[in-house]
């Protein structure tokens, strides 16, 4: 405001270069700082205005402006402007009033004004003021947009295109409006592209958050689930003179041998340790029931306690049909590597050759030679492991063909797979047992399964 007041007013043609000097002298006395030497009225502005941009001869003549008309009739093309006084004045002495104003001022002063230029209004002064600067405002903006000094956008411009067309405009930018930095290059966004999702299939493993478990993925897909008592008891023999059945004990509640239909899972590849146990714990979600090393298999867990965990971690406890297919596949093997006969290297079990066995809980990532064909390691021996069903004998002749989840509940948990106190018999993965779900030993552990 301070620089308005006191510095001298700019010339237009600064903004403007081609602005005539005609138009020019008459924005110099309508914008002029005091008000003794602008327009003594709307009238004269409107007359000058009016000279200029009809472009007609200057005339000697006298003239008389009518009656300024009210706001209504201002867009009636035949309206004229007049002074409330009547006030005559010649083109010629406007002329000269220009020419006088605009010499003046490029020579730093402003002469006085004459007498006739004293204000008149009888109409709000607010009004003129409003009239002025929409008037000006219309005459620099007709000068610099008038045909041949700017471009036009043409209708292949993304701002002017045909209305059965239109396409707005796309902006890489933060801000649409923004300016552009010379110094700064515009880094596109980068196209979107589809991720193609993991394709699950044998051999994916999967890491559980809650514990940092490796999980092993069991496809969907049928096997033969269980086997008759006599083929157990003569495929046991033919592979070790260790392999003595037990009546009523060993072999007999596998029958009948049928096919089964399972969704697709996940099992954890080693049962779970101390280490991973504890962390339940820590967060108070499990009893502290272990005890050995970090990387032991827990085990003193009751049933309801590995159930706990399970849940804990994200998952559960998995059926006994996951179970024995996760231990052996599809294929029909004897044992989860194959048909060759059982080594301390590939399972952890009571034998008498072979230099016999530790005869105790070994760490959970051994045997690896012994892993069953998903890559699931101590499916058998080291120790028994919790599955979520109840025992029954004869559950096989009625269970469901697809995805059964055990008989109804009955006094016994079952749990598969034999342990470091077992005879080669035990190792079977058709093998079952079962023991009370409220009760603990050390050589009974767990491991998890999970839904895809």
């Amino acid at each position: 405001m301070l620089k308005q007041a006191k510095e001298p007013l700019p010339h237009p043609t600064l903004y403007a270069p081609d602005l005539p000097e005609a138009v020019e002298k008459v924005m110099i006395k309508a914008l002029a700082r005091k008000p003794a030497n602008r327009y003594a009225s709307m009238g004269r502005f409107s007359k000058a205005l009016e000279k200029l941009l009809t472009e007609k001869k200057r005339a000697a003549k006298q003239g008389v402006i009518p009656n300024v008309p009210p706001v209504d009739s201002y867009e009636n093309p035949e309206t004229v402007w007049q002074i409330d006084n009547q006030e005559t004045f010649s083109e010629q002495e406007t002329c000269d009033e220009l020419e006088e104003i605009s010499d003046s001022y490029r020579q730093g002063s402003i002469p006085p004004a004459s007498s006739h230029n004293k204000v008149v209004f009888s109409r709000s002064i607010w009004l003129a003021i409003l009239g002025l600067s929409g008037t000006m405002i219309l005459i620099v903006g007709w000068f610099i947009l008038k045909p041949g000094s700017h471009p036009l956008p043409t209708a292949t411009s993304p701002f002017l295109t045909a209305p059965d067309s239109f396409t707005p405009p796309v902006s890489t930018s933060s801000s649409f409006f923004a300016t552009p930095n010379p110094g700064h290059t515009e880094t596109p966004f980068p196209s979107p592209t589809n991720t193609p999702a993991q394709v699950l299939q044998q051999g994916s493993t999967m890491v559980r958050p809650k514990d940092q478990m490796v999980m092993v993925y069991v496809p969907d897909g049928t096997f033969t689930m269980g086997d008759t008592a006599s083929h157990a008891q003569s495929e046991c023999l033919r592979i070790s003179t260790e392999c003595v059945p037990i009546k009523d004990i060993t072999f007999i509640d596998e029958a009948p041998p049928h096919s089964v239909t399972l969704n697709a899972f996940w099992i954890d590849q080693t049962e779970v340790s101390n280490a991973m146990y504890a962390l339940c714990v820590r967060a108070g979600k499990c009893t502290d029931n272990t005890n050995g090393s970090n990387n032991l298999p827990a085990v003193n867990v009751s049933w309801f306690e590995a159930s706990k965990y399970c849940v804990w971690a994200g998952g559960r406890l998995p059926t006994e049909a996951e179970w024995e297919k996760a231990a052996h596949g599809t294929d029909g093997s004897m044992f989860p590597w194959g048909d060759s006969a059982p080594s301390c290297s590939k399972a952890n079990y009571l034998a008498s050759s072979d230099g016999g066995c530790p005869g105790k809980a070994v760490s959970v990532d051994s045997n690896q030679s012994g892993a069953s064909p998903y890559g699931a390691l101590n499916m058998v021996g080291n120790v028994w492991e919790w599955v979520a069903d109840w025992f029954d004998g004869s559950y096989y002749s009625y269970s469901p063909l697809s995805n059964p989840k055990g008989p109804d509940p009955t006094k016994y948990k079952v749990m598969r797979g034999g342990s470091f106190a077992n005879q080669v018999g035990f190792m079977i993965p058709t093998g079952r047992g079962s023991y009370n779900p409220n009760d603990k030993l050390n050589s009974i552990g767990f491991r998890c399964a999970a839904d895809p």
